[in-house]
């Protein structure tokens, strides 16, 4: 089974010809199915281009998303590195400084 974003109807063209094939047209409907196949076809092929595009334009914008995060994160992981690195200047200073004093 296919998980989709958006609920579809998806109609097996090559089954619904044969179909059409060995029993008669009913209504109107079934006859522009059967005289423009190809515009049918046209139409699926337009929205399958459409769900691909959006499909990829959802891709790209979840992965924006995580790129803007982890550099959150790695912004906030540098702030932290900083704040150890003032401290141990600070410690390394407090330590010249006692043994200057001996």
């Amino acid at each position: 089974m296919i998980e989709l974003l958006q609920e579809f109807l998806f109609i097996p063209l090559d089954i619904t010809k044969k179909i059409y094939e060995y029993n008669s047209i009913r209504n109107k409907l079934e006859a522009w199915l059967c005289l423009n196949t190809e515009k049918v076809m046209n139409m699926f092929s337009k929205e399958l281009m459409e769900l691909d595009r959006n499909t990829v334009q959802f891709m790209i914008d979840e992965m924006q998303d995580e790129i803007d995060s982890q550099k959150v994160q790695l912004q906030e992981k540098d702030a932290k590195l900083q704040e150890k690195d003032t401290k141990i200047a600070e410690m390394e200073a407090e330590i010249a400084r006692l043994k200057a004093q001996q």
